[in-house]
């Protein structure tokens, strides 16, 4: 029996849990499998695969059908292939029996580039310095094919929204590690700032925009998360990135060298309500969450007289994503209180 769900068809969920699967699109399979993982998700047991000719099976755990987060009409059964080899948290803790380490193995990390961060509540009992920790994360390095480690509490409080990590393993370079998304190389401290890995049906929707001849502001610039891909994919002839914390103008330009565009990019360093150019931009990205409400101001005044409007609210970034209608009539109602109700002229809101 079969269930036509958001326009697929999906098997009856009254049979077995064990065949479970989320499905998505092969471009989001990455980050989707990625979200999944963090939450102790997936079946690691089984490997994703082809559902039809439009989506991938993930395979994950019965749980996930009760799961506030994951989207229900998404979950079906199918049969994948087991995994060829044994996952890494059983290979851990088989190897960690075998030099009698008897201790609570994570079920969940993050791998960026060769750094592998664990919940800081990881292998509590260890002393990292004595000859067994040393035992122990030269296993996790041979298992994860990674060369440091480190551990990762939740966010430091402040305007930054700076990590809370502990390097236990670092090597010559620190917290610094390259990752790549849609061919771009994004650089960061993952003990200084922040990776977000939600935001990649932004980046490639913004990688598909043709920009070409034309000048972006772009008001949270953060690491460039969008910054880069205006400049790589849609071929912005230059992008003015306005960002205020220091150590993610770092990143940026680490970034912007790193994937060649450094020359087509100026950096504004600031709160962007100060520091954004005025009156020259065709394009302006407001990728702040949870509301980008902070920059409008700014956003209008550093469009230049020709451009359209709309070019605001197409590019208002995450937020267009969850609802443009009512971001739009708010965005309207904005507008409406600077000009119409004042008799502000559009100039005079530029601040020109």
């Amino acid at each position: 029996m079969y269930t036509c769900v958001s326009g697929l068809v999906l098997r009856n969920l009254n049979a077995m849990a064990n065949d479970l699967v989320y499905l998505c699109s092969p471009r989001d399979c990455s980050d989707v499998r990625c979200r999944l993982k963090e939450n102790d998700l997936v079946d690691r047991s089984r490997r994703t695969g082809p559902y039809d000719k439009e989506w991938l099976a993930i395979p994950i755990v019965a749980s996930a059908a009760q799961n506030k987060d994951v989207s229900p009409d998404r979950i079906t059964h199918f049969n994948l292939p087991s995994s060829p080899s044994k996952s890494p948290q059983i290979r851990l803790k088989e190897k960690l029996d075998a030099i009698a380490a008897k201790i609570d193995i994570p079920t969940i990390w993050e791998i960026h580039g060769d750094l592998i961060l664990f919940p800081h509540d990881s292998f509590p009992t260890i002393d990292w310095k004595s000859r067994m920790g040393t035992q122990i994360l030269n296993i996790i390095s041979e298992i994860f094919k990674i060369n440091r480690i480190g551990t990762k509490r939740r966010i430091k409080a402040g305007e930054y929204r700076q990590p809370n990590v502990e390097l236990i393993r670092s090597g010559d370079t620190g917290g610094w590690v390259k990752h790549t998304d849609n061919k771009i190389v994004y650089c960061y401290d993952v003990t200084r700032c922040m990776f977000s890995r939600g935001n990649i049906t932004e980046k490639l929707w913004i990688g598909s925009l043709d920009c070409s001849g034309e000048t972006v502001v772009d008001l949270f610039a953060g690491i460039g998360y969008f910054t880069l891909p205006y400049l790589v994919h849609a071929g912005a002839r230059v992008v003015h990135a306005c960002e205020w914390n220091p150590d993610a103008v770092e990143a940026l330009k680490r970034g912007l060298a790193e994937n060649g565009v450094a020359e087509r990019c100026t950096i504004h360093f600031g709160d962007c309500n100060e520091v954004a150019p005025i009156g020259i931009a065709n394009r302006v990205n407001l990728g702040l969450l949870p509301s980008s409400e902070v920059g409008w101001h700014a956003a209008c005044r550093c469009l230049d007289s020709h451009a359209f409007l709309s070019r605001i609210l197409t590019c208002l970034g995450s937020q267009l994503m969850i609802g443009w209608i009512l971001l739009s009539n708010h965005f309207t109602r904005f507008l409406s209180r600077c000009m119409g109700v004042s008799g502000t002229s559009w100039d005079e809101m530029r601040g020109r």
